[in-house]
Protein backbone atom coordinates (compact mmCIF):
# COMPACT_ATOMS: atom_id res chain seq x y z
CA UNK A 1 0.00 0.00 0.00
CA UNK A 2 2.80 2.41 0.77
CA UNK A 3 4.46 1.71 -2.57
CA UNK A 4 1.29 2.52 -4.49
CA UNK A 5 0.84 5.78 -2.62
CA UNK A 6 4.47 6.73 -3.23
CA UNK A 7 4.19 5.89 -6.92
CA UNK A 8 1.06 8.01 -7.40
CA UNK A 9 2.71 10.92 -5.60
CA UNK A 10 5.83 10.54 -7.74
CA UNK A 11 3.76 10.42 -10.95
CA UNK A 12 1.79 13.50 -9.86
CA UNK A 13 5.05 15.35 -9.27
CA UNK A 14 6.32 14.37 -12.72
CA UNK A 15 3.11 15.56 -14.35
CA UNK A 16 3.39 18.92 -12.57
CA UNK A 17 7.07 19.54 -13.29
CA UNK A 18 6.74 20.47 -16.99
CA UNK A 19 3.94 22.94 -16.29
CA UNK A 20 5.92 24.61 -13.53
CA UNK A 21 9.10 24.87 -15.58
CA UNK A 22 7.18 26.40 -18.50
CA UNK A 23 5.57 28.99 -16.26
CA UNK A 24 8.90 29.78 -14.61
CA UNK A 25 10.64 30.13 -17.97
CA UNK A 26 8.38 32.98 -19.09
CA UNK A 27 10.68 35.93 -18.52
CA UNK A 28 9.21 39.41 -18.21
CA UNK A 29 10.08 41.93 -20.90
CA UNK A 30 12.02 45.06 -20.00
CA UNK A 31 10.83 48.39 -21.41
CA UNK A 32 12.99 51.55 -21.39
CA UNK A 33 12.04 55.07 -22.27
CA UNK A 34 11.68 58.68 -21.18
CA UNK A 35 9.21 60.78 -19.27
CA UNK A 36 7.85 64.13 -20.44
CA UNK A 37 10.47 65.63 -18.09
CA UNK A 38 13.17 64.00 -20.26
CA UNK A 39 14.15 61.60 -17.46
CA UNK A 40 14.73 57.84 -17.92
CA UNK A 41 12.06 55.30 -16.95
CA UNK A 42 12.16 51.50 -16.92
CA UNK A 43 9.45 48.83 -16.55
CA UNK A 44 9.26 45.07 -16.41
CA UNK A 45 6.10 43.42 -17.79
CA UNK A 46 4.76 39.92 -18.30
CA UNK A 47 1.33 38.93 -19.61
CA UNK A 48 -0.30 39.51 -16.20
CA UNK A 49 2.01 41.82 -14.21
CA UNK A 50 3.79 45.13 -14.66
CA UNK A 51 6.45 46.58 -12.39
CA UNK A 52 8.05 50.01 -12.58
CA UNK A 53 11.74 49.23 -12.07
CA UNK A 54 13.12 52.74 -11.72
CA UNK A 55 12.58 56.28 -12.89
CA UNK A 56 13.82 59.77 -12.15
CA UNK A 57 11.50 62.65 -11.39
CA UNK A 58 11.61 66.37 -10.63
CA UNK A 59 9.10 67.72 -8.07
CA UNK A 60 8.21 71.25 -7.11
CA UNK A 61 7.90 71.81 -3.37
CA UNK A 62 5.49 74.22 -1.70
CA UNK A 63 8.39 76.30 -0.38
CA UNK A 64 9.58 76.91 -3.97
CA UNK A 65 12.45 74.43 -3.87
CA UNK A 66 12.93 71.52 -6.26
CA UNK A 67 13.25 67.89 -5.21
CA UNK A 68 14.89 65.42 -7.59
CA UNK A 69 14.03 61.79 -6.94
CA UNK A 70 15.35 58.46 -8.12
CA UNK A 71 12.33 56.23 -7.50
CA UNK A 72 12.53 52.40 -7.31
CA UNK A 73 11.52 49.35 -5.22
CA UNK A 74 7.98 48.86 -6.51
CA UNK A 75 5.60 45.96 -6.03
CA UNK A 76 4.21 44.28 -9.15
CA UNK A 77 0.78 45.48 -10.30
CA UNK A 78 -1.92 43.60 -12.18
CA UNK A 79 -2.01 43.99 -15.93
CA UNK A 80 -5.58 43.74 -17.27
CA UNK A 81 -6.41 41.58 -20.30
CA UNK A 82 -6.61 44.69 -22.51
CA UNK A 83 -3.08 45.72 -21.44
CA UNK A 84 -4.13 48.57 -19.15
CA UNK A 85 -2.92 49.09 -15.59
CA UNK A 86 -3.31 51.55 -12.73
CA UNK A 87 -1.92 51.50 -9.22
CA UNK A 88 -1.02 53.65 -6.24
CA UNK A 89 1.97 52.69 -4.12
CA UNK A 90 3.12 54.34 -0.91
CA UNK A 91 6.46 54.58 0.83
CA UNK A 92 7.39 56.18 4.15
CA UNK A 93 7.04 59.75 2.88
CA UNK A 94 6.04 59.35 -0.77
CA UNK A 95 3.15 58.23 -2.93
CA UNK A 96 3.41 57.16 -6.57
CA UNK A 97 0.36 56.90 -8.84
CA UNK A 98 0.81 55.36 -12.27
CA UNK A 99 -1.49 54.22 -15.04
CA UNK A 100 -1.22 53.35 -18.69
CA UNK A 101 -1.39 50.63 -21.28
CA UNK A 102 0.95 48.06 -22.76
CA UNK A 103 0.34 47.79 -26.49
CA UNK A 104 2.67 45.70 -28.62
CA UNK A 105 6.27 46.67 -27.89
CA UNK A 106 5.34 49.93 -26.13
CA UNK A 107 4.03 51.21 -22.82
CA UNK A 108 2.41 54.64 -22.61
CA UNK A 109 0.99 56.24 -19.53
CA UNK A 110 1.20 58.84 -16.81
CA UNK A 111 2.63 58.94 -13.33
CA UNK A 112 2.58 61.35 -10.42
CA UNK A 113 4.83 61.44 -7.38
CA UNK A 114 4.12 63.24 -4.13
CA UNK A 115 6.70 63.37 -1.36
CA UNK A 116 7.39 65.18 1.90
CA UNK A 117 10.72 66.67 2.92
CA UNK A 118 12.08 66.02 6.46
CA UNK A 119 10.94 69.57 7.30
CA UNK A 120 7.35 68.56 6.44
CA UNK A 121 7.19 70.59 3.21
CA UNK A 122 5.17 68.76 0.57
CA UNK A 123 6.43 68.24 -3.00
CA UNK A 124 4.52 67.18 -6.12
CA UNK A 125 5.62 66.24 -9.64
CA UNK A 126 2.17 66.91 -11.16
CA UNK A 127 1.14 64.38 -13.86
CA UNK A 128 4.03 63.26 -16.06
CA UNK A 129 3.54 61.27 -19.26
CA UNK A 130 5.94 58.54 -20.34
CA UNK A 131 6.65 56.21 -23.23
CA UNK A 132 8.84 53.12 -22.98
CA UNK A 133 9.72 50.52 -25.63
CA UNK A 134 10.79 46.91 -25.35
Amino acid sequence: MRKAAFLSVALSALVLLPAQSQAGSAKPNVYRGKTSQGKPIQFSASKTLITPIRFKVKMLCRDGSLLFGDVSDFEASALRANGSFSDTQRGNTDMVVFEGRVKGNQIKGTLRVKDRLPSGVRCDSQPISFTAKR
